[in-house]
C-alpha cells in the first residue's frame, strides 16, 4: 500500500508568487515543478503571508497535472504573531490547510480577519493584498493576534479537518526560550500546546517526541522543511538558505492532508527527519 511507502516532504516551501524576499527572479512555475520532480518531493506546503496569491494553490497544482507529476499541494499561510521571543523577534506560525480547499475560500475566509492595526488612524486592516496595500504599513511589519486567529479559523472551518497549526521552535521568529521560568517561557509553552505539528530540526526529534517534556505533554512530528525562496539557494554558510528540493522530511503516509493526520498519531514510527 501507498502509505506504508516512504516519501518526502516539504511542508514549509515558498513558490514564485511568494509576497516576500522572493529570489526565484521569475513569476514562472515550470522551473519550480521541474525541481520538485526532479528531487521526487510528493507533497509540499505551498507557502506564502498573510494570504496567497490569486489562484495561487491552483496554479500549482494545474501545472503538476499538465506535467504528469504525482505531488499533493497543500495551502500553508505564514503568520507573525504579536507575542515576541527571547530576541524579540515576532514569532511565526504556520496554518496548514488541507488540499479539498481552493485558494479563493481560504483567502475568503482570512479577509475578515483583522491585523494588529499599526496605524494612526482607526481604520481595520485585514489579510487581505487589497487592505494591507491601501493602508500604510508594509507587510513586513504586520502581526496577528494568535488566538484571536485560531479563534476566527474555527468559526467558518473545521480543525483537523480543513487546517492544522505549526509551531517552528527555532531560528528566526522561532518560539522556543532559553529562560526556563518566566514569562518568555509561559508565552513558548503556550505557543507549543497550540501547534500540531513542528516545523523544526532534526535535533528536535526527541525533545518533541519526549511525553515528559512538560505535564501532559503529547508526542509531536517534526518536520525539516526547506523554507526555499528560491531554487538553488543563497546566502552565506552562516546565513544559508535552502533551495527548492534541498531540504525534506522522509515520511510513512499517503501524501494528502489525511496522511498528515495519521503523522500526528504515530509521530515516531512516520516521521523521519534527513
Amino acid at each position: 500500500m501507498i502509505g506504508s511507502i516512504w516519501n518526502k516532504w516539504d511542508l514549509h516551501i515558498h513558490s514564485p508568487l511568494s509576497h516576500q524576499n522572493n529570489q526565484f527572479n521569475t513569476t514562472s512555475i515550470d522551473s519550480f515543478i521541474d525541481k520538485l520532480i526532479e528531487k521526487e518531493i510528493s507533497q509540499i506546503g505551498v507557502t506564502n503571508y498573510f494570504y496567497f496569491f490569486k489562484d495561487e494553490l491552483e496554479i500549482i497544482r494545474k501545472k503538476i497535472i499538465e506535467k504528469g507529476a504525482n505531488i499533493n499541494v497543500l495551502g500553508n499561510i505564514e503568520f507573525r504573531i504579536s507575542q515576541q521571543n527571547k530576541d524579540g523577534e515576532w514569532i511565526n506560525i504556520h496554518c496548514i490547510f488541507s488540499e479539498h480547499l481552493s485558494t479563493s475560500k481560504i483567502n475568503n475566509t482570512l479577509a475578515t480577519f483583522p491585523v494588529n492595526n499599526t496605524t494612526e488612524d482607526s481604520l481595520n486592516i485585514y489579510c487581505t493584498q487589497d487592505s494591507i496595500n491601501s493602508s500604510s504599513i508594509q507587510l513586513s511589519e504586520v502581526t496577528v493576534d494568535f488566538k484571536k486567529l485560531l479563534s476566527h479559523l474555527s468559526k467558518s472551518m473545521i480543525f483537523g479537518v480543513d487546517y492544522l497549526i505549526a509551531v517552528c521552535p527555532n531560528g528566526y521568529g522561532g518560539f522556543r526560550s532559553n529562560n526556563k521560568q518566566g514569562r518568555s517561557k509561559a508565552t513558548a509553552l503556550e505557543i507549543e500546546k497550540s501547534g500540531q505539528i513542528i516545523l523544526g530540526r532534526s535535533q528536535d526529534r526527541n525533545y518533541f517526541l519526549d511525553n515528559k517534556r512538560y505535564e501532559n505533554a503529547i508526542e509531536k512530528p517534526v518536520f525539516v522543511c526547506s523554507d526555499a525562496h528560491s531554487l538553488e539557494g543563497f546566502g552565506s554558510e552562516e546565513n544559508y538558505s535552502y533551495g527548492v528540493g534541498e531540504n525534506f522530511t522522509w515520511v510513512k503516509a499517503l501524501p494528502s492532508f489525511e496522511g498528515l493526520r495519521q503523522a500526528l498519531i504515530e509521530p515516531e514510527d512516520r516521521v523521519q527527519q534527513t
